[in-house]
């Protein structure tokens, strides 16, 4: 029962956190010029039209995408790193902060990685792991042989 509690938490802790982006940092729209000509089969202009207008909305959603990227993984280290004080008291909930961070760290990377700039993937997951293993250094510490839990 902790174990499904856990993983509904992280379940719920993940949508909160990507409707939360959505609702502050909306996508962009799609742009209507695409869906609008004059006959059945577009002119020449009106194609060239289209075709400028989608290159344009690809660019913002592409700059958008990275953007979301990088907040979701920045909030997944801080979620995780939020699970990481509560692990003493709280387990299930402890338990649940892990499973949401590490939600968003995929849909953070899937983001990150459909901005078409897998540099900007890269770098921001590097910079998670960076952080988590910090994390995770600092609260369990080996002495002795022994796990201490900081």
């Amino acid at each position: 029962m902790k174990l499904f509690a856990s993983v509904v938490l992280g379940i719920v802790i993940a949508l909160f956190v990507g409707v939360g982006i959505n609702l502050f940092y909306p996508e962009p729209s799609y742009p209507t010029e695409l869906m609008t000509f004059s006959n059945s089969e577009p002119t020449d202009a009106e194609a060239e039209a289209s075709n400028l207008a989608y290159m344009e909305f690809e660019k913002v959603r592409q700059l958008h995408s990275g953007i979301v990227g990088v907040i979701s993984i920045a909030l997944a280290v801080l979620v995780m790193a939020g699970s990481m004080f509560l692990a003493k008291k709280y387990d299930v909930v402890s338990q649940g902060l892990l499973v949401g961070g590490l939600l968003l760290i995929c849909y953070g990377a899937t983001q990150a990685i459909s901005s078409g700039n897998v540099m900007t993937a890269f770098i921001s997951i590097g910079i998670g792991l960076a952080a988590l293993i910090f994390l995770i250094l600092k609260r369990f510490r080996t002495v002795n042989g022994e796990t201490v839990h900081s």
